[in-house]
């Protein structure tokens, strides 16, 4: 199939079809898409039907259940058709309300990011990206590896080229510097936490770092959060490991660090109050 007939594809039609096929509408809970795949959160991933997005042209379909994710791979037209499902988010709601007045009170839920009494005071964290999970004394920096700046972890890894990394939880981009070396994520009940993305990757200013969101920007979890090339840091003989600081301002702090192997995407650590 062209390019040209694959976006000519994209219709009203053919994206109620794929609406439906994520459970309808009103299961659907954040509507995102990267270069070639349509991510969205949901709110019942039994509801998702993988064969009919698959039937509708999807070349995969991922379901992170833990994280109430899908990910379905449409290849060049993701952008495209996410555009068009956007454009009848209001309309489809307002028909789906009318057949059913209860989505009337879970609107209040969406506009909380589904948050229920027991995320309020946890946050579970996904891996953006595969490696192991490591202590943070192991960097032997004398400042991070210390825990002068919070308690935190290590996530190493063996990537060797451009990569990807996922949003680790829902949140706003409260800090970045100009090099987008480094960055600081606040999620809605108040976690706090730092990444640094190589220890001296200061060095090479900026580049190869190219992140998806800018200052103030919320993300949800398990979206692309930022492009890292580690090949730029490994020409420069440059740390690649990436640190995650607990901050002091953080609500959250109680967490447990247990070395282990991690798979982009998977829920690997709970941090609580």
């Amino acid at each position: 199939m062209s390019t040209q007939q694959s976006l000519s594809e994209i219709n009203k039609e053919y994206a109620k079809k794929i609406v439906d096929a994520f459970g309808g509408i009103n299961n659907i809970t954040g509507f995102n898409n990267c270069i070639s795949r349509l991510r969205y959160d949901v709110k019942n991933v039994t509801l998702v039907n993988v064969e009919t997005l698959k039937n509708l042209g999807a070349a995969d379909v991922f379901v992170y259940e833990d994280q109430k994710h899908v990910q379905a791979v449409f290849g060049i037209k993701a952008e495209g058709l996410n555009q068009e499902i956007k454009k009848h988010v209001a309309e489809w709601r307002e028909a789906e309300c009318n057949q059913d007045p209860l989505c009337v009170e879970e609107k209040h839920e969406e506009q909380l990011d589904a948050f229920d009494k027991k995320t309020l005071t946890e946050v579970q964290l996904i891996a953006p990206l595969n490696g192991e999970i490591k202590k943070l004394q192991e960097l032997n920096d004398g400042i991070l590896s210390e825990g002068l700046a919070g308690e935190g972890f290590v996530l190493e890894h063996q990537e060797t080229s451009k990569v990807t990394l996922l949003a680790p939880f829902t949140g706003t981009l409260t800090m970045m510097p100009a090099f987008q070396n480094q960055m600081i994520l606040k999620s809605p009940n108040g976690l706090e936490v730092l990444m640094v993305f190589g220890l001296d990757s200061y060095k090479i200013n900026g580049i190869g770092f190219k992140s998806h969101l800018s200052l103030n920007k919320a993300v949800s979890k398990g979206d692309n959060l930022i492009d890292i090339d580690f090949e730029v840091l490994k020409k420069e003989n440059l740390d690649t490991r990436i640190a995650f600081i607990v901050t002091s301002d953080s609500k959250l702090k109680n967490f447990k660090v247990s070395p282990k192997t991690v798979k982009m995407g998977e829920t690997f650590m709970v941090i609580k109050k």
